[in-house]
């Protein structure tokens, strides 16, 4: 059985789904079609002005909440922190070619 549980409406969105087989056991899903954000951040390096001074506010990266959820599960990293060394394991993630179309600037943090 699959029911959801949760879901704005938003296509791209988060959908939290309940699962549940015959002998009782069950899982909660969370699902998000990440297509546009990840588009978006692709566009964003293309054409993204990186000249910055220190002090400047700037856009360098958009991560979904479940990608968010899942460095937490995988990697024990918490986004949201602000401890440096936390953040230090987000920007070594960010700076990951396995990850790079979070980013929305192409410059190194």
């Amino acid at each position: 059985m699959k029911r959801i549980l949760s879901w704005d409406g938003d296509p791209g969105g988060v959908a939290w789904w309940w699962h549940e087989d015959n002998a009782g056991n069950w899982a909660i899903e969370m699902v998000q079609d990440t297509t546009a954000l990840l588009d978006f951040n692709v566009e964003t390096q293309n054409h993204y002005d990186t000249n910055w001074s220190e002090g400047d506010g700037r856009l360098v990266a958009r991560i979904p909440p479940v990608v968010v959820e899942l460095w937490r599960k995988l990697y024990g990293v918490d986004c949201h922190s602000k401890d440096p060394d936390e953040q230090r394991k987000v920007d070594q993630l960010l700076n990951s070619s396995d990850w790079y179309k979070l980013r929305t600037d192409r410059s190194v943090l």
